[in-house]
């Protein structure tokens, strides 16, 4: 187990090929994410529970042409795999 202060800042930024779906009133994932949800997605909203951290990607409603962070142009798919996650205070 990681021991995390309180003073400090955390700010994770990267791919992890998860989908965190959306919930409304949740504490960790917003609303204004994708609705898919991936055993990636479940592991990252599981690890950030633990320790206190928000998934700021679906806190935000964004124009349909920035929400996404991964497309394949010529199937025409679209997802959310690039995360900004911090602190919750």
């Amino acid at each position: 187990m990681i021991n995390i202060g309180t003073t400090g800042e955390i700010i994770l930024l990267g791919d992890f090929n998860g989908h965190t779906g959306t919930k409304v009133n949740n504490q960790v994932v917003g609303s204004y994410g994708e609705t898919r949800i991936n055993d990636n997605g479940e592991r990252l909203t599981d690890l950030c529970e633990s320790y206190n951290l928000r998934i700021t990607n679906g806190y935000f409603k964004h124009e349909m042409i920035h929400k996404y962070t991964w497309e394949q142009h010529t199937r025409k798919l679209k997802s959310i795999i690039d995360y900004i996650i911090v602190l919750k205070k």
